[in-house]
């Protein structure tokens, strides 16, 4: 029972104090929800220069200073004036010539980032295999990183340096594995072209780059919006070696090894027992021959006692 008066109501602010700090520490501890993880190669920002950015299902182009950030969710376009150098967040660098248009897409099935290069000059250095290159002749892959690609697309025709790593370029069913100091060079309609513009200090695994022809489940060629959607290289590729090939000595003759002469016989084991004795003879049944009873004769003995007459 609650007292009456002055003590009821004193019940009754404390009570409601009490409810009051208890909803307080409720709200206090209500858990703040989390920012959604983001793949560092998605994240993207304005290292040095200025560009102007356009993304999907917008008109507008908006313009980014030195310093602002953004994420690829889906697909934008990015262009330059000058030069311009974006930082990406696995540490890799994407360098964009004046007058320089790309197209950076996130293909959402694959944790990679494509660069479609529209027109001018891009040079990709790259710390992880996280990104596929394109433009409407060639397809671009990593192989070997760390790496640094120069990509050029003037005129219609494409150029691929490799200063560093290696990368494979597909170009229609053909599967070209380009290592430092090579380059290819692809105008449109007419042949291609492979050579080597400066000196590598790493022995090549052989005197051109390797050239293999994509299998027929090959994805098709890469057009200005999309690139193939494996984002691993065909199985065929050959594997690249930057290691100078052994060696290996002339074959010698083995030395005949002489036949081991058997060893002699061990010696018979000494006998454990003592050989058996002969037995003895047999007892026969056969007796004595009997004696003979001759009478013995008296033999006669001359009388010498009687005298004569």
């Amino acid at each position: 029972m609650l007292p009456a008066g002055s003590n009821h109501r004193r019940w009754i602010i404390a009570f409601a104090a009490g409810l009051m700090l208890i909803i307080v520490l409720a709200c206090q501890n209500t858990p703040v929800p989390t920012a959604t993880w983001v793949p560092p190669y998605l994240q993207v920002s304005v290292c040095s220069g200025t560009a102007h950015a356009r993304w999907a299902g917008a008109s507008d182009w908006t313009p980014l200073q030195n310093g602002d950030q953004f994420v690829v969710h889906n697909r934008g376009e990015i262009r330059v004036q000058g030069e311009a150098r974006l930082c990406l967040g696995d540490g890799s660098v994407l360098e964009l010539s004046p007058g320089t248009r790309i197209e950076l897409q996130n293909p959402s099935a694959f944790p990679l980032l494509d660069i479609l290069l529209q027109y001018g000059e891009i040079v990709l250095t790259a710390q992880k295999a996280s990104y596929r290159i394109g433009t409407p002749l060639v397809s671009m892959t990593l192989l070997e990183v760390p790496i640094q690609a120069r990509i050029r697309l003037t005129e219609g025709t494409t150029q691929v340096k490799v200063e560093e790593g290696a990368m494979n370029c597909t170009v229609g069913e053909e599967i070209i594995t380009l290592i430092p100091c090579w380059e290819m060079r692809k105008p449109e309609g007419e042949a291609l072209y492979i050579g080597q513009f400066c000196a590598t200090h790493t022995p090549a695994p052989s005197p051109t780059p390797i050239r293999t022809t994509a299998s027929p489940t090959q994805p098709p060629t890469a057009s200005p919006t999309s690139l193939p959607p494996s984002p691993t290289p065909s199985p065929t590729r050959p594997r690249i070696l930057r290691t100078p090939t052994p060696t290996l000595p002339p074959p010698q003759s083995p030395t005949p090894t002489p036949t081991p002469e058997a060893p002699p016989p061990p010696p018979p084991p000494p006998p454990t027992q003592p050989p058996p004795t002969q037995p003895p003879p047999p007892p026969t049944d056969t007796l004595p021959p009997p004696p003979t009873n001759t009478p013995e004769r008296p033999t006669p003995t001359p009388d010498r006692g009687t005298p004569g007459p």
